[in-house]
Order: structure tokens, then C-alpha cells, then sequence
């Protein structure tokens, strides 16, 4: 798997990029909430953002690979939402 950042969220640019991709069987498209700032004991709930991503698979994409709980960073919560999966055709 990789993931790439996409400045709108848009599944067709996803699709495409899994499409030029020889290995690529599947993507998910997400909403992630980062951090502005790494979270540290100086700053540990820093200001957060937004990031738009696309995950791409070598296998297809199933309802498990759109729930993801996240992560904590310290006292930061990195949330992901609006996740949607595609595989290709086969």
C-alpha cells in the first residue's frame, strides 16, 4: 500500500492514478484530521488540519479497508472519515 495526498477530494484523480499503476487493484479515498505540529510535551493537542488521501492496494477493496479507527499522538486524535473504496474491475 501507499498513500497519496490530494489537495481536493476527488475520486476519478484517484482512479486514475491507480489505473496508471501496474499493481494498483483497488484504492480508498479518506479524510484524515493531522496535526499542524508534531504533538509534544511543549504542545501535545496541537491546531488540526485537514488532509485528503488516497490509499492504493494490490489486492481488492473491501469494507474493512475503509474503517479505520485512527490514531493518538499524544493528546492529539487523528481521525479518518468519509472513507470510500474501489476496486477495479476484474
Amino acid at each position: 500500500m501507499f498513500v497519496d495526498q490530494l489537495n481536493t477530494y476527488n475520486a476519478s484523480t484517484c482512479a486514475s492514478r491507480c489505473d496508471n499503476t501496474a499493481y494498483c487493484k483497488g484504492f480508498t479515498i479518506y479524510y484524515e484530521r493531522d496535526p499542524t505540529l508534531q504533538p509534544a510535551d511543549a504542545c501535545p493537542n496541537p491546531s488540526p488540519l485537514t488532509s485528503i488521501r488516497c490509499a492504493y492496494y494490490t489486492q481488492a477493496v473491501g469494507a474493512s479497508f475503509t474503517t479505520n479507527i485512527g490514531e493518538w499522538r499524544d493528546s492529539f486524535a487523528v481521525v479518518i472519515t468519509g472513507a470510500n473504496g474501489y476496486s477495479k474491475n476484474a
